[in-house]
């Protein structure tokens, strides 16, 4: 029984050395070919029109002075209606101005 167990663990033993030759063999075989990697580039922001977001004054043109002047952007910030958005009131209204 013991001669058994011996050959048992033995036999195993070679089997798995045998896997892992064969294996070992494969890889050598067929080199994995590695690619360049991927440069990084930066992403560029979309500039968008200054005279659509209000940045710069429009000059007034010939063909201009017709249109409707733009409404001018509220300066400074209303934490306080911010606040209260925030938190749900329903009197707070858009119509207040400054």
């Amino acid at each position: 029984m013991r001669i058994l167990r011996s050959l048992t663990v033995a036999g195993l033993f070679g089997i798995s050395l045998t896997i892992v030759g064969f294996t070992c063999v494969d890889r050598l075989g067929h080199p994995v070919v590695v690619a360049a990697p991927p440069v990084p580039a930066l992403a560029r922001p979309v500039l968008v029109d200054p005279i659509a977001t209000g940045a710069l004054p429009e000059a007034p043109t010939p063909m201009k002075t017709a249109k409707a002047a733009r409404p001018k952007a509220v300066e400074g910030f209303d934490t306080e209606r911010l606040n209260a958005l925030m938190r749900g009131d329903p009197a707070v209204t858009l119509s207040r101005t400054r």
